[in-house]
């Protein structure tokens, strides 16, 4: 069973909320503006790896660090009848980024996608979840949860295993695991809003594990806002055929006729 601490049963915390539905892509011509706009600095990581990165793209991409470098700083201290001067930030320490993350987000905002090539499932997985996990601190989570998509989806795709000889069957149950965590089933939905197209990989990739009927999620489905709704919705598009038992009246129906 999975235990859920108490500050995560509210996972839409009131300082920040879920980001937006992706933000437009800029054309040709806007992203030969954003990156001819003169390069601020930014510092990544304890060791402070410098980048050189232009300053309107940042802007572009981030409410956040658009107030951060949108602010005035005293770079002349006020002595009697000398006015202090001011200009715009030019700097920014980010400490709790990773230089392989930062790397990541250059590509998201330049190319819109990851080319990053790991070495398995498992690891892609991890890598991606956890760049949608900073990138929420940063006001980026929309752009990143867009980008990551593709990368997962593939990642999800590949088999952790060798597939079983033929006649030899597997209980579902059984299936090894290969796709989301239920850690990474709660960032999803904490960063992303309905809609998002990550969300519904998220509902794919459960409901292609446990199948109809599963019950490993089931605490997720109480206890994160919007799941339920999520795997319902692709239960919905996926479904081609299948018989159930009306509620009121107990008789066997197939879609909305009776059987």
């Amino acid at each position: 069973m999975f235990h859920f601490a108490n500050n995560n049963l509210n996972i839409l915390a009131t300082s920040q909320l879920p980001s937006n539905m992706a933000l437009q892509r800029p054309s040709p011509h806007k992203l030969l503006q954003l990156m001819s706009s003169e390069k601020v600095k930014m510092y990544i990581g304890q060791e402070e790896k410098l980048y050189l990165v232009p300053r309107e793209l940042i802007r572009y991409h981030s409410n956040t660090l658009r107030v951060h470098f949108d602010k005035k700083v005293c770079i002349r201290k006020e002595r009697t009848f000398i006015k202090a001067k001011y200009e715009q930030n030019n700097a920014k320490h980010l400490y709790d980024c990773q230089p392989e993350h930062f790397d990541m987000l250059l590509e998201c905002m330049m190319q819109g996608g990851i080319s990053t090539r790991w070495t398995n499932s498992r690891e892609a997985i991890e890598k991606c979840m956890a760049l949608v996990e900073y990138s929420w601190k940063i006001d980026m989570a929309a752009m990143v949860c867009e980008a990551v998509v593709e990368p997962l989806r593939n990642a999800i795709k590949t088999p952790v295993l060798q597939q079983p000889s033929v006649g030899f069957s597997v209980p579902r149950r059984e299936v090894p695991h290969r796709g989301f965590t239920m850690e990474d089933i709660m960032t999803v939905f904490k960063v992303t809003q309905p809609g998002n197209r990550l969300r519904a990989l998220v509902a794919q990739d459960v409901l292609s594990r446990q199948g109809l009927k599963g019950t490993t999620f089931k605490d997720l489905e109480t206890h994160v806002p919007g799941f339920a709704a999520e795997i319902l919705n692709q239960f919905r598009e996926c479904a081609s055929f299948w018989a159930w038992t009306d509620p009121i009246t107990g008789l066997q129906r197939t879609f909305d006729g009776y059987a």
